[in-house]
């Protein structure tokens, strides 16, 4: 798997001039919102007609279906799409986030990394996942297993990722989708995952009716990094939903050793 990934991900260091960060709206209020150095992309209409395909999908179908052509209608050399609440979760500008993209041109795909304080006890995104997601590393492991590879995701270090805070080149982005349609692929020819995906409520804090899907595709993410020889860069911000508390650290601390 680590081969695969490597031979997809190897891209030529090249002068990328263009970059297009679009940010997601879906209702028509939240436009006031939206930072000024990125791109406004209206998902309204989507989210109005379509309520229990976007409560099952949510950003995915503009990610798939319209952002990868809108990004080389438009020219761009690096691109990303992020959520009306970049600003309110990271701390951060659009223009701190383009400007680090600009300051660190040799890098393939370029994040917002969380810096947790005062440490972050998990190793990956996976082991955090199963305190607030119960069962959803089965779903990766059984689609590496079903493709013939031996990977647990929660024995592997990761980078960690939020809210799909990212941006990357088209090479990136071919691959990107390329794992996540492989996913969706052996998730329909499986009953229990493909209900576990898309069926099952993945005991999501704000609206435990939200299916697995999205949880998995914002770990997906990492564990590409993890498992390629691609070059990431990533921002630091602070996390400020991601205060531990003692004994919820030494209870983590202890369950993952």
């Amino acid at each position: 798997m680590r081969g695969f990934l490597a031979s997809h991900f190897f891209l030529e260091i090249t002068t990328l001039s263009k970059i297009n960060i679009y940010q997601i709206f879906h209702k028509t209020e939240l436009k006031s919102l939206l930072d000024p150095d990125f791109i406004p992309l209206d998902h309204c209409d989507y989210t109005q007609n379509n309520p229990e395909e976007s409560n099952k999908w949510r950003e995915w179908p503009i990610l798939k279906k319209i952002g990868y052509d809108l990004a080389k209608a438009d020219d761009a050399d690096i691109w990303g799409f992020v959520s009306y609440k970049f600003n309110e979760k990271t701390n951060c500008s659009g223009k701190d986030f383009i400007n680090f993209i600009k300051n660190n041109p040799d890098a393939d795909v370029w994040f917002m990394e969380p810096n947790y304080k005062p440490f972050n006890p998990f190793l990956n995104p996976w082991q955090q996942g199963e305190l607030y997601h119960p069962g959803i590393s089965n779903i990766p492991n059984f689609m590496f297993q079903a493709a013939g590879n031996k990977i647990n995701v929660m024995e592997i270090p990761m980078r960690i990722c939020w809210y799909n805070f990212f941006a990357g080149t088209e090479k990136f982005w071919k691959l990107y989708f390329e794992v996540i349609d492989n996913m969706i692929e052996v998730a329909q020819q499986h009953k229990g995952l493909n209900d576990a995906l898309f069926n099952i409520g993945a005991s999501h804090g704000n609206d435990p009716t939200v299916p697995y899907f999205i949880f998995v595709v914002e770990r997906m993410f990492p564990t590409i990094l993890a498992l390629s020889d691609l070059k990431a860069a990533g921002l630091s911000y602070n996390h400020d939903d991601f205060q531990l508390a003692p004994m919820f650290i030494d209870h983590v601390t202890n369950r993952f050793k």
